[in-house]
């Protein structure tokens, strides 16, 4: 196997547990009440943001909504990232495919910009 293949599937791999992890956290009572409680922080940040006059205190708001959203989009970030990489693999795996598909795409690209050239498009 090649080194980009083992680090794709290391990395599926390692994806795949992150994301069974997170999905029985999301069924874990206590950890209910933490995103509850981040929602409600997330809510508050938006609605008085306006008001904050100090500049460093505002990018400590900015910066904790971003990390809220991105606590609550770990799923989503985990399942991406899992499709890319089996994308990624699947493309290596059937090397010659991909290179004839590329090489197909390429000449009509060619053709096409052969047909058009001297066209007056006016």
């Amino acid at each position: 196997m090649t080194e980009q293949k083992e680090m794709l599937v290391k990395r599926i791999d390692e994806n795949e547990r992150k994301l069974s992890d997170v999905r029985k956290l999301q069924r874990n009572r206590t950890y209910k009440r933490v995103i509850k409680d981040l929602l409600n922080q997330m809510d508050f940040i938006d609605q008085h943001w306006h008001t904050v006059i100090d500049e460093t205190r505002l990018m400590q708001l900015r910066t904790t909504k971003m990390a809220i959203s991105h606590l609550l989009n770990l799923d989503k970030q985990y399942e991406q990232d899992i499709k890319q990489c089996k994308l990624e693999l699947q493309k290596i795996n059937n090397i010659k495919n991909e290179i004839a598909r590329d090489y197909d795409l390429e000449t009509n690209i060619d053709v096409t910009a052969k047909e058009t050239k001297g066209y007056d498009y006016e």
